[in-house]
């Protein structure tokens, strides 16, 4: 494994309901950070589109055994420049489906992977944020902390806290990779380089060019807006001098904004979020060109419940509540629309769909969706007119010789406007099709609150869909709220994929089972909680994969067990849950010669959890049982040895006098999932081979 990571990555995070103060933590290397949010408590949400999300995920949480997840994929095409391939395939991530995830343009669960794509963690502000004093941009202050006191009072933070709005704090974003063979992240350290951390062993270089008065084209009669500056391309060179461009064009950066946020004379809000690959260069000088365009924008609804409460002066003030306070994520996507190399071309149709869409909420005027000119509808054009989902039709692959047909694949979805789209059958030229079967259990409507602490589906009630009144609830809530959100199987495989049927007659089917973990991963101090008995977390993991071929004649079954010595008969799970989710927040600090005491309390997570790769529940130990009855055991590396676990920050400034909860840490998740050892038993359970694996750790 080589990783390249510079460990002097810090990490702040500030934020106390509404009172105008901030506090500073210390920034941990490889996680996500946060920079500068701003003193009220309502939570800004820039999404990337459908399509860009569903594609890093890939890079996120890999498919593998660790997490509990099979490769489900289906080839149509490869490209082929010479040692340079970039598959066209469809793939189907098994982890669950998550209510108010919106499908992308191949259906809920499924990614077209054609391409490849950047798409960036913001950490509360944006790398390259430009005002007009420039003082709320990492990427041109990340020296600020490139110094042994960063983090003392005579550090130069301490400029950060005597401007007035106060500035960003030096905290790089995170960019996630996915394009080819090759998945990873990187972020601009504290010395000015473009660190690379991945697990795969390839080395990567890094370039950005930045845009100065970026034009974003407007919709239907809205005119165009500039934006001051981005991040318009970036240029990943592998190690066999393969050059790999991303964004560039004006159509292959994907944009997103918020709403009630005026914009500025430089257009701020509006923030470029993920860039897709426009173009391969081989070493010996050939190409590979692809093309985007534009097709109105997506909009999305989030609802969020905000309670806090804080005394000051041994007087309680008047609490914060706001139960269903509505948050707008607007994007324009890209989409792509042809790949030509020197061989073939190939193209990309689409339409709009016909599925469920998120509610425009009633009584929400079309001032209220936005303050942008680009967006913001003139001639009879309200904003929720330019919302277009869309669906991909066809694929089709000719010869740039003579315009020869090679291939033509045509996908066909639900077509419901009270349900998802779903993927229900796809067709290559002159072959039969393939079609699929899903769990025909109903999934709610988006924001329905109907979820657990992971976002799955749990067919209970929204605990705050009640006649109660919002001003009788208090901090004692949280316990009764938090039970609440527990998982519950019987609903977790709502809309998931149960069955391929193939165009020679065979098929694949999935049976699932929810997650589940017996070991706690703690944070402050970092270590584990040993429960004894197993519990369920949200999300899928594989139980049983049956295949049978086109002749009937061969059937094919695995199953999959995921418990501490399972050939000694072991029933305790090897699960390991990335730390238990918590919604309360409470402290105190000194404003004045005043303490503050306050507690603060939202339906999202307080602090980062111990996630690896983005999976909250990992696995140690992973049984495949075959059809003959032999199996074997895969052991990865996990929280649960010592040298896997995550590790406090380096260093911080408080003004607050007791420890929050939203404490950062230094992350080691990339070290964890790497597969160990496999041992292979016979069915009389006698040990026929092992392979231990070792992995070098280059930073």
């Amino acid at each position: 494994m080589n990783c390249k990571i510079n460990p002097k990555m810090f990490h702040f995070l500030n934020t106390l309901i509404k009172l105008k103060l901030l506090v500073f933590l210390a920034l941990f290397p490889l996680t996500s950070n946060a920079q500068y949010i701003q003193s009220d408590n309502v939570p800004k949400i820039n999404l990337p589109s459908a399509n860009a999300a569903s594609l890093g995920q890939y890079g996120q949480v890999p498919v593998s055994l660790f997490n509990g997840l099979a490769q489900t994929s289906i080839p149509f095409y490869t490209i082929k420049v010479d040692n340079v391939t970039l598959p066209i395939e469809l793939n189907y991530h098994a982890s669950g489906i998550k209510p108010d995830n919106h499908p992308g343009w191949v259906g809920l669960g499924w990614n077209l992977t054609s391409g490849g794509t950047i798409t960036r963690v913001i950490n509360n502000g944006t790398d390259e944020f430009y005002t007009e004093n420039d003082l709320r941009s990492y990427y041109y202050h990340y020296s600020d902390i490139d110094r042994a006191d960063w983090f003392s009072g005579s550090g130069n933070l301490v400029r950060y806290t005597s401007v007035t709005p106060p500035s960003v704090l030096p905290n790089p974003d995170e960019f996630i990779f996915s394009f080819g063979p090759f998945s990873g992240s990187f972020f601009w350290d504290h010395t000015g380089h473009w660190r690379v951390r991945t697990s795969q062993p390839d080395y990567f270089k890094i370039e950005v060019t930045l845009k100065d008065n970026f034009v974003l084209k407007g919709q239907t009669n809205c005119p165009d807006v500039v934006l001051k500056k981005i991040f318009h391309e970036f240029i990943i060179t592998a190690d066999d001098g393969t050059k790999y461009f991303f964004g560039g064009t004006p159509e292959s950066i994907e944009f997103t904004r918020g709403q009630y946020e005026t914009a500025g004379n430089y257009n701020e809000n509006i923030i470029a979020n993920s860039w897709q690959l426009t173009k391969v260069i081989t070493p010996s000088g050939k190409e590979i060109s692809l093309k985007y365009e534009r097709d109105g924008i997506n909009i999305s609804f989030t609802n969020t419940s905000i309670l806090a409460s804080y005394t000051m002066g041994g007087v309680e003030r008047k609490p914060t509540i706001d139960l269903k306070n509505v948050t707008i994520s607007i994007t324009n996507p890209s989409y792509l629309s042809e790949i030509e190399t020197p061989t073939e071309k190939i193209k990309f149709y689409r339409s709009k769909s016909t599925e469920l869409k998120f509610d425009h909420p009633a009584g929400l005027a079309n001032t209220d969706y936005t303050h942008y000119a680009d967006i913001a509808g003139y001639g009879g054009y309200e904003t929720k007119n330019f919302d277009r989902w869309l669906k991909l039709d066809s694929i089709a692959i000719n010869s740039v010789f003579n315009n020869r047909l090679l291939k033509k694949v045509k996908f066909t979805y639900t077509n419901d406007v009270t349900k998802r789209l779903m993927l229900t059958s796809l067709k290559e030229s002159n072959k039969n099709s393939y079609t699929f079967v899903y769990d025909p259990t109903p999934l709610p409507s988006y924001n329905s609150r109907k979820v657990d602490h992971w976002g799955y589906y749990h067919g209970g009630a929204d605990y705050f869909d009640n006649t109660r009144p919002s001003t009788s609830y208090t901090k004692s809530d949280v316990v009764p709220y938090t039970l609440s959100r527990e998982p519950n199987p019987a609903f977790m495989q709502a809309g998931i994929l149960k069955e391929i049927k193939y165009p020679t007659g065979g098929y694949t089917k999935f049976d699932y089972e929810a997650n589940t973990y017996s070991t706690i991963a703690t944070k402050h101090p970092f270590g584990l909680d040993t429960l004894l008995i197993n519990k369920y977390a949200g999300g899928l993991r594989i139980k049983k994969i049956t295949h049978q071929d086109s002749n009937r004649d061969s059937l094919i079954v695995k199953t999959y067990s995921y418990v501490k010595n399972y050939k000694s008969g072991g029933s305790l799970s090897s699960g390991i849950l990335a730390g238990y989710p918590q919604y309360l927040d409470e402290g105190s600090f000194l404003y004045g010669s005043d303490w503050i005491n306050y507690w603060f309390w939202r339906d999202q997570f307080i602090g980062p959890l111990n996630n690896t790769n983005g999976n909250h529940v990992t696995y140690t130990e992973v049984t495949e049982t075959s059809t003959d009855g032999s199996f074997v055991v895969n052991k990865f590396s996990n929280h649960d040895q010592a040298r896997y676990r995550d590790q406090p920050f380096a260093g911080a400034v408080y003004s607050t006098r007791d420890v929050l909860k939203t404490e950062p840490f230094n992350s080691l998740a990339l070290e964890r999932g790497k597969l160990l050892g496999q041992y292979f038993y016979d069915s009389s359970k006698k040990l026929v081979k092992q392979v231990v694996n070792e992995y070098n750790n280059d930073v």
